[in-house]
């Protein structure tokens, strides 16, 4: 099963992950916050980060994510193997924490997803400066599926939650 091995797998990140899904209704009220993906973390690896947070484009808005499961399920798997390859980091330095909406209908016209992202503290500036040039790792990663979801990025939405 898919859920099992990726638990397994972000169990490995951390030793104290904890995998929670909350099943709420994300597709009838996407801004609800009922309707969250969570990887909470208490261990070593939160405590030397920095909680940054990427925002992605209007194919991946909320309503969209939180109704399918698989593309969570890859938001999950993908990014931080991105955004490690784009700041120099080890793979097991960077983890999902949690998805979560943001309201944007005003300034979009939709509700952008948010991945709240654990990265190594001083590479906040780097992974900013990445965000803004189209040219840079965070969009070139040799894996086509991880550099897939980065091009959804929103750059507009500054990394600093």
């Amino acid at each position: 099963m898919m859920v099992s091995s990726y638990r397994i797998r972000l169990l490995c990140v951390a030793t104290a992950l904890v995998f929670a899904f909350d099943s709420g209704s994300a597709a009838a009220e996407p801004a609800a916050d009922a309707a969250r993906l969570t990887v909470a973390s208490t261990s070593e690896l939160a405590q030397q980060s920095r909680l940054v947070q990427i925002g992605f484009t209007y194919p991946l808005n909320w309503q969209f994510v939180t109704s399918q499961a698989q593309v969570v399920q890859q938001i999950f798997a993908l990014l931080p193997s991105g955004v490690a390859y784009a700041i120099g980091a080890n793979p097991d330095q960077v983890a999902v924490a949690q998805l979560q909406p943001l309201d944007t209908t005003f300034t979009l016209g939709y509700v952008t997803t948010l991945a709240l992202v654990y990265i190594p503290a001083g590479a906040v500036e780097t992974l900013q400066q990445q965000i803004f040039d189209p040219n840079s790792p965070l969009y070139s990663h040799p894996d086509s599926q991880v550099s897939n979801l980065m091009f959804y990025i929103n750059p507009g939405i500054w990394i600093a939650p």
